[in-house]
């Protein structure tokens, strides 16, 4: 059983994830749910950890992510979970990196447009 404390970290968690595309930060998590020191948060976020509710890598910024059952203790639909979990797939790109992804693909789209058309020029001719 959850407290209300860490309840309100996984809550706070979710959103900040579904609104940014990657967990906060320790000190973001701070200010989020009014916590008085980092220790607090490290602390709670253990253990979440120990209970199932938060998978942690180590030596890695943002290295949590929320599991599947912080989810269902969330009351968070199956939808959402994949949609969270495609959002924090992606956190480690930067914003130069997912631009610069965009326009690869736009370019291939423009390529393949082009080879379509000429492969029904080839047929008709």
């Amino acid at each position: 059983m959850l407290t209300e404390r860490q309840h309100a970290v996984l809550k706070f968690i979710y959103a900040y994830q579904m609104q940014f595309g990657y967990v906060p930060t320790i000190r973001e998590l701070l200010s989020g749910i009014g916590l008085r020191s980092t220790s607090a948060v490290k602390h709670h976020l253990d253990h979440l950890q120990e209970r199932g509710y938060l998978s942690i890598e180590q030596a890695r910024a943002r290295a949590y992510s929320l599991t599947r059952k912080a989810y269902l203790a969330l009351g968070v639909e199956v939808q959402q979970m994949a949609r969270a979990a495609i959002a924090s797939e992606h956190a480690h790109f930067t914003h130069l990196e997912i631009s610069q992804l965009h326009q690869e693909v736009a370019r291939l789209r423009r390529t393949n447009r082009l080879l379509r058309l000429e492969i029904q020029r080839l047929k008709g001719a």
